[in-house]
């Protein structure tokens, strides 16, 4: 039933294309993803009001939007109108056909992997799958009991849109498309931005290359991770921004901009650090070409729509925690100690997170350096109060979805920025170009600012390197060496090449010692789930196949906080009716949301104290299996 989604986005196209007198497809289909996003998080929330998150109810969503644009279609037709179909491709050039299906066919292997792979990301096994499983189991998306709260706080604007997938479908055999998704739509917008700013074909072009060949864009690509899909919601909401102050002063584009920037911030709170210089550029554009009253209006417009979106996950999160978002995680993520001299620490550490250079002890050379830098401003390279790790280090060159940096994109990003303002200052470029730079930096400077430096840092710059990416464009439009693109296109084509193969938690042609020992295609759905950490795949398994031979469909949850909890529900065969998993015994804030009448059949134990393992035996037959303690009720 997953057609139907792809169905409705046909029609918001369709729809959106048409709206203009020379339509704009690829600016249309953002638009489109954007409506699409949009009706998603408010229908879902909608329907979750009234305990409602059915496949029955969910279908109805979706053929909502397939019958009106056919209803559309009817009207326009009948008053004498041109209906424009979508144009997917036109070529230009031979040389550009061939840059374009390779990066096609970046698309499509991601795509294919995406969908033969399971979730196996860390994040998605412990919080963000889970919670789409218990979403399904109840119908909601109100909190549950569970002694991992993040499957509550955290927002939820990526998985909401996983939980359609899994309803649909019946299964999790789609829900990495969603990465996907923001990855196709992120390549996209960087070329239609690039068009924004006054790049030709080929630029634009360049743009989109530039976007599809980041290594942490193609690992994240087939994940389920949300890094990628607030990317894309950040660069289209900064990409119709542009389109209103660039090319046309049309509402429709404050419109799209307001709701992209909302479901980013939906998807991932720490996106307002990436719009807000963007957003005070507005407030200075629309106070001066359209007045103060409008301005306002228009402002209040977008906290409306972010509270249409994001009013539920408030609510929630009020009620559980007593603020709009979890103390604890807030305070991970944000650095204690906030100056000037932490900005320049952030700044050279994320970059080395980028710093993959191509000699013998380099990295020894690299830390050497940064480690005299700190020396000299006074600060500990391993401050925890602004280190998000044990200790600072130079990741390894990796083709891991955690680690994978972007070092050749960022020295091009370094050439084509020092470029494009030389170019101003010699007066061959328009200086309002400097505006868009510099508010990609004042968005760098509040990263550093506020956010602690990880060691996976590399794929929260993403927003960063694709708003870049229109820059290459413009720079080699100035330059207009066509030889010079091809070749650039190609070594980014070729350097994309082991990411796109050899993502190390999915790979298509595995490598040892730098991916999981099998391919996607050879290996078992079941043990994928376990591709980063194969050691749990035979407890898990033997647990859940006891489970299932008994015909135990009543299970209780006891785990750790970082315990990869979906695993459970996969193997058990959820999404399924008849299975119910709940948390027992829990002790944290939404323990208050806890069935009393709930009565396990059995409880799935792992790292379990002493005293409790000993309480459940008192009720339960004991297994044990590795680090994982099953009890079983009376048959």
């Amino acid at each position: 039933m997953t057609f139907l989604m792809l169905l409705s986005f046909i029609s918001f196209w369709i729809i959106v294309g048409n709206g203009e007198r020379v339509p704009d497809w690829r600016l249309a289909l953002i638009q489109s993803t954007i409506f699409w996003g949009g009706y998603l998080i408010l229908g879902i929330e909608i329907l979750s009001l009234f305990t409602a998150l059915t496949r029955a109810a969910v279908s109805i969503l979706w053929t909502l939007p397939i019958l009106a644009g056919i209803v559309w279609m009817i009207f326009w037709l009948k008053q004498g109108k041109i209906l424009r179909l979508p144009v997917v491709y036109h070529r230009d050039s031979w040389i550009g056909f061939v840059l374009d299906m390779f990066v096609i066919l970046i698309l499509v292997i991601t795509a294919v992997v995406a969908f033969v792979s399971p979730p196996n990301t860390n994040s998605a096994m412990v919080s963000r799958m889970s919670r789409v499983a218990h979403w399904k189991q109840n119908q909601s998306l109100a909190h549950f009991a569970t002694g991992i709260e993040s499957q509550n706080s955290n927002n939820s604007g990526a998985d909401q849109i996983a939980l359609n997938f899994y309803i649909l479908g019946g299964d999790d055999s789609a829900v990495n498309l969603v990465a996907w998704i923001g990855f196709a739509g992120s390549v996209a917008a960087a070329a239609s931005l690039a068009k924004v700013l006054g790049a030709n074909v080929n630029g634009q072009r360049m743009a989109a290359i530039f976007t599809a060949t980041l290594p942490a864009a193609i690992t994240q690509a087939s994940s389920m991770t949300n890094h990628i899909v607030v990317a894309f919601w950040i660069v289209s909401a900064v990409l119709m921004l542009m389109q209103f102050t660039k090319q046309a002063q049309k509402p429709v584009y404050l419109f799209f901009a307001g709701l992209a920037a909302a479901l980013a911030i939906i998807t991932k709170p720490t996106a307002w650090i990436y719009l807000w210089p963007f957003g005070l550029y507005a407030v200075v554009v629309l106070r001066q070409r359209l007045g103060m009253g409008k301005m306002l209006m228009w402002a209040a417009y977008a906290f409306i729509i972010l509270g249409l979106l994001y009013g539920g996950q408030i609510l929630r999160n009020q009620e559980t925690y007593g603020q709009f978002y979890r103390p604890a995680e807030l305070a991970e993520q944000m650095n204690d100690l906030r100056n000037w001299r932490v900005m320049i620490s952030n700044i050279s550490r994320n970059a080395a997170l980028h710093a993959d250079l191509p000699f013998p002890r380099a990295d020894g050379w690299l830390l050497s350096n940064l480690e005299t830098l700190h020396e000299r401003l006074g600060m500990d390279i391993h401050d925890p109060r602004t280190t998000l790790a044990d200790r600072f280090l130079i990741p390894e060159v990796s083709t891991s979805e955690e680690t994978s940096g972007n070092p050749l994109h960022a020295a091009i990003i370094i050439l084509s920025v020092t470029a494009i303002v030389g170019m101003v200052l010699l007066g061959k470029e328009d200086p309002d170009i400097l505006v868009y730079v510099g508010a990609i930096f004042l968005s760098m400077a509040f990263f550093t600012y506020f956010l602690k430096w990880q060691p996976s840092g590399g794929r929260l710059q993403l927003p960063f390197f694709i708003l870049f990416a229109p820059l290459l464009a413009v720079f080699l439009d100035w330059a207009r060496k066509t030889r010079i693109e091809t070749i650039l296109a190609v070594i980014l084509l070729v350097y994309a090449m082991p990411w796109l193969f050899q993502t190390a938690e999915r790979p298509i042609i595995p490598a040892d010692k730098r991916t999981y020992h099998l391919s996607v295609f050879n290996e078992n759905w079941q043990r994928l789930y376990f591709a980063t950490n194969p050691e749990d795949y035979k407890p898990y398994w033997a647990v859940t196949n006891d489970l299932r031979a008994r015909g135990i469909s009543r299970i209780g949850l006891n785990l750790s906080p970082v315990s990869e909890e979906y695993p459970f529900w996969a193997l058990l065969g959820a999404p399924d009716t008849k299975l119910q998993i709940k948390w027992v015994d829990v002790d944290t804030p939404s323990a208050r949301y806890s069935d009393q009448s709930f009565d396990p059949e059995a409880i799935i134990c792992e790292n379990c104290s002493p005293q409790v393992i000993a309480r459940y035996a008192e009720e339960y037959s004991h297994l044990e299996y590795d680090t994982i303690d099953l009890f079983i009720g009376e048959e």
